[in-house]
């Protein structure tokens, strides 16, 4: 080391060289040697202790990733997703469009399960699918992550329908002379069975099961065919008819034929219809109830033998072999009449008179006299519950009874309708005033009615008429026979009588009038009942039948402590002819109380309605709660009739209200 000696030995030297090395300013007196103290340096205030480290933001679970289609049937589709960690379950949703809503189905899906299946979905259905995570302690109470976006996936396509197995052992149980029982093995997946019948060698048709849906399909494996044939063969074959909504299956096929008869003889064998004509004679026939015309063609210079005699139809080419030409031998005429009662069937056989051959233009026809007229059935076919509820009471079918159907003829049937008027008879067409050509004009422009050939069926002797009816409305059965050579008269029943369909639903009857009695505590109530303008019904108050119901608002409950409401009566109580617990209900009123003023009828019931009873509140001798019965509540039923066992539905008005009393206390 350099050694600090020579010019820098002095005091002053080496007090400098101090405050070099120190650093620190010293303060040398001009004056002398003597030092001066340095100043003292202020110690700072102590800095503040630093502010806490913020704690660190909640963080959720993690968003699923990589949601994918995993899996496809016909009815579902499964999405996947990757776990996250942490998680306790994730919350799954589907919906049917892109756009997820509240309502939307969701799912909660168990960790480390990361799969769901979304089932009973329809084949190439698309779904779409999203997922978020959630941690917590239970699967009730989680925090769940932000949604991932949906994905979408499509079902396959449902797999080919398939067709129902057929039924087997379809197999009669039980018979009658006109129905067959029916019974086969079950068929799976189906939910109801059509069964279809014929006769041999004709085309299938619908059974008649008696069903309340299609009449030839039932649900059981049971039908109860009806309507048949007495003593005839028929076939029967089932199907199985799936559920409207399986998609999975189709109708099946049709069952083995089951063969079977119905008991009894079978009727005679019917005939074709066949008319006259062989040769040139042309013969044609007409009848009345009396007898029988046949015309022939005139031939030049020509005489006839005729046979014509009442005898049982038959179906022979030449009926007229061994025919008795005593009626009319080498006559000149061209016509021959013989008398015969209604129904009769008879031949006319004959030919020119010619000694060289006297089979030369022979012709024959056959014929009948204008039928027995078809009987008129006592009532009218109409729906009416048991429980006299008469809100169908209406007519559905008129019926004929014990028409005579001839083979070798057609038959024909024709209806004249005859819709009321005012004050009109009930008879277009009156037995005593009416001449038997205007009856049969009437029938010529009558409504066809099944017509048909005696082929169809020898014991077709009802006649119904079904559709198309009207209400109040009387109707004349024409019937007759015809051949391709000529036709009868028509027959109608006894009296020209018709048959009368009921009348119609009245209009709900309305309050004309009323008026409270303070002084007598009694109120009268008019009602009135539009018909002007109203088909189906009488317009004379005499077609009408009325009656009134009244009931108080409660009555004392079964404890006897209180009360409760009384129901509404329905237009089934105006027809029982019992009053019941609950309600009053008066006779047919009088023609004195039904009125008519040309627009409708006014009801004015004799006596008027009572008030009911005040009743007390005081507290010291209040009347009981039981007996506190309110207002009372009457109505006014209508009924219109066109005779005394020809009536329509009731119509039951809507109540008016007898205010009780004031009550005192």
């Amino acid at each position: 080391m350099k050694s600090f000696t020579g010019k820098f030995a002095s005091a002053r030297g080496w007090a400098l060289l101090l405050a070099l090395l120190l650093g620190a300013g010293m303060m040398v007196s001009a004056c002398g040697d003597e030092e001066v103290p340095a100043p003292t340096t202020p110690t700072p205030p102590p800095a503040p202790p630093p502010a806490p480290a913020p704690e660190p933001e909640p963080t959720g679970p993690g968003t699923p990733e990589n949601l994918r289609v995993t899996g496809t049937t016909s009815n579902s589709i499964t999405w996947s997703w990757n776990a996250v960690e942490g998680a306790l379950g994730y919350q799954g949703q589907f919906s049917t469009d892109a756009t997820f809503t509240d309502t939307d189905p969701t799912f909660i899906v168990v960790a480390p399960a990361t799969s769901h299946t979304v089932s009973n979905l329809s084949g190439s259905t698309t779904g779409h699918f999203r997922v978020r995570s959630g941690t917590g302690t239970s699967l009730t109470d989680l925090t769940y992550s932000e949604w991932t976006d949906g994905v979408s996936g499509t079902t396959a396509p449902p797999p080919a329908a398939v067709a129902l197995d057929a039924p087997d052992d379809v197999r009669s149980t039980d018979r009658t002379e006109d129905s067959i029982t029916l019974e086969w093995d079950s068929v799976a997946n189906a939910e109801t069975y059509e069964v279809e019948q014929r006769e041999p060698g004709d085309d299938w048709s619908d059974a008649s099961c008696g069903s309340a849906t299609a009449d030839n399909e039932v649900e059981d494996e049971e039908c109860v065919a009806s309507g048949l044939d007495e003593g005839t063969d028929y076939d029967f074959r089932v199907r199985g008819v799936p559920a409207d909504d399986d998609e999975a299956y189709t109708v099946g096929a049709w069952s083995d034929v089951a063969e079977t008869r119905t008991e009894g003889d079978a009727p005679p064998e019917p005939t074709a219809p066949v008319g006259g004509g062989m040769g040139n004679l042309n013969v044609r026939w007409e009848s009345t109830g009396t007898g029988i015309t046949w015309i022939w063609d005139r031939m030049p210079d020509a005489t006839y033998d005729i046979d014509a005699e009442v005898v049982a139809y038959n179906d022979s080419t030449n009926p007229c072999e061994g025919a008795d030409y005593g009626q009319g031998t080498a006559s000149s005429a061209t016509s021959y009449l013989l008398t015969a009662t209604p129904g009769q069937v008879a031949l006319l056989c004959v030919r020119t008179n010619n000694p060289d051959n006297l089979s030369e233009n022979l012709s024959f026809a056959w014929a009948a006299a204008t039928p027995v007229a078809p009987a008129l059935a006592s009532t009218p076919t109409r729906a009416r519950d048991t429980d006299k509820d008469d809100a169908d009471d209406m007519t559905t079918a008129l019926l004929w009874e014990t028409f005579a159907v001839k083979g070798g003829f057609n038959y024909a049937y024709r209806v004249v309708a005859d819709s009321h008027t005012p004050e009109a008879t009930r008879q277009i067409i009156n037995g005593t005033n009416t001449s038997a050509d205007d009856v049969q004009a009437a029938c010529d422009a009558g409504t066809p009615l099944d017509d048909g050939e005696s082929d169809v069926d020898f014991t077709d002797d009802n006649i119904v008429m079904d559709s198309g009816l009207k209400t109040f409305t009387g109707y004349l059965l024409c019937a007759r026979y015809s051949n391709s050579a000529g036709t009868s008269g028509w027959a109608v029943p006894a009296n020209n009588a018709e048959n009368y369909t009921r009348p119609a639903r009245p209009s709900s009857p309305t309050v004309y009038t009323s008026l409270v009695d303070e002084m007598t505590t009694e109120t009268t109530v008019v009602w009135r009942v539009a018909t002007r303008g109203r088909n189906g019904l009488p317009r004379l108050n005499t077609g009408y039948n009325v009656r009134t119901i009244q009931h108080l608002e409660r009555k004392a409950n079964t404890d006897n402590d209180g009360t409760v409401a009384i129901k509404t009566p329905t237009a089934a109580n105006c027809g029982l002819t019992a009053a019941g617990a609950d309600y009053t209900r008066s006779a047919n009123l009088s023609a004195a109380e039904v009125d008519n003023d040309g627009d409708g009828i006014v009801i004015s019931p004799s006596a008027a309605f009572a008030r009911p009873a005040a009743y007390s509140t005081d507290t010291n001798n209040p009347t009981p709660a039981q007996d506190r019965t309110g207002n009372r509540k009457v109505y006014v039923c209508v009924q219109a009739m066109s005779t005394a066992t020809s009536e329509g539905p009731w119509v039951l008005s809507s109540a008016y209200t007898v205010k009780q009393q004031a009550a005192s206390n």
